[in-house]
């Protein structure tokens, strides 16, 4: 039952609102506390609380296979809401799923495989934690055309706060984001042999930030207690639409199986990293044998392909707030 409190904070126009319900797949990432949040991937553990107490009161949270199911038969109700994660962090197990199981909710973890095996960072945390550690006011990307030179400038305190969705205010955060969209374009093999470079160049151990590092191959296992599926996000979290068939199939085949091998049962659902996709990948998805693939389009999925399916990625949010968004789509 909702607390009182929450009730309150939802205002009776809004209630009104809410007869107008469609249903929606929700996307989430990370539950915690982060200062350095450029891309609002993280909501805080209280907030979350109060968001799965309120789809618990005004939403019907079903599974994401049955969600897709329902869809497929045209019987999917309006109030129906599917809960994802993306990435497979630590603090979904360690967090979320015990609020998601105290408000009998099902959802849904896409697991990045490779990181989860390899018990590594993801590689967007590893730049980070290179750029705001590393004394030099310089850094040097071997690129594989060309040498990147990125000014850091010197530390400051206020390098690591970062709030939710805003433009970078110090120039190491500058130098992120530069370095950041170098990167992404780049193969994982390419991506790893950079950082890893970078990370002995500068003595900065391997060993994952218990903050940041991604679950283990038990707490994948474990979700299945809080009644939580896993689905496959690709080995290593690349571009799919920039890699080659040969590529695209590896990763979405590959991530599918190394899931398999974690959990004993083989995922029914994807997602596609970054949510970008093409119409080959799409393809390669469906004839992988998973029933939806899911996308970062903000929409509802209602006359929806199965094989596009949008989502609503959640922020900070209040319980109102979160309201708010969930209407206004």
């Amino acid at each position: 039952m909702p607390s009182k409190r929450l009730t309150e904070r939802i205002s009776k126009r809004l209630r009104v609102a809410l007869k107008l319900r469609t249903p929606l797949v929700l996307m989430y990432h990370r539950v915690g506390n982060e200062s350095f949040d450029p891309w609002e991937l993280v909501v805080e553990e209280r907030r979350f609380r109060e968001q799965m107490m309120f789809l618990r009161a005004h939403r019907t949270p079903i599974s994401l296979v049955e969600f897709v199911a329902l869809l497929r038969r045209g019987k999917l109700p309006r109030t129906a809401v599917a809960v994802t994660f993306d990435d497979g962090y630590a603090c979904n197990v360690l967090r979320a799923a015990r609020l998601l199981f105290e408000n009998h909710i099902p959802a849904t973890i896409f697991i990045t495989t490779r990181p989860v095996i390899e018990a590594r960072e993801f590689w967007w945390d590893e730049l980070e934690r290179v750029i705001l550690a590393i004394d030099d006011e310089r850094l040097a990307l071997e690129l594989p055309d060309r040498q990147l030179e990125i000014f850091l400038g010197p530390r400051r305190k206020n390098d690591r706060e970062w709030p939710p969705g805003a433009t970078a205010r110090t120039p190491r955060q500058s130098a992120y984001y530069e370095a950041w969209s170098a990167l992404r374009q780049l193969g994982p093999d390419q991506q790893r042999s950079i950082l890893d470079n970078l990370r002995s160049s500068y003595g900065i151990s391997s060993q994952p930030r218990e903050s940041h590092r991604p679950m283990g191959n038990s707490e994948v296992r474990d979700l299945r207690k809080f009644g939580i599926d896993v689905g496959a996000h690709s080995l290593t979290h690349t571009s799919l639409p920039s890699r080659n068939s040969d590529e695209k199939r590896l990763e979405i085949e590959g991530s599918r199986d190394a899931c398999a091998d974690m959990t004993g049962v083989s995922p029914r659902t994807f997602a596609y990293p970054y949510g970008d996709f093409d119409d080959e990948t799409a393809r390669l998805v469906e004839a992988s044998g998973f029933d939806c693939a899911c996308t970062t389009v903000e929409a509802s999925v209602l006359g929806a392909n199965l094989y596009r399916l949008p989502r609503i990625q959640v922020r900070n949010w209040s319980a109102r707030e979160f309201a708010k968004a969930l209407v206004s789509v």
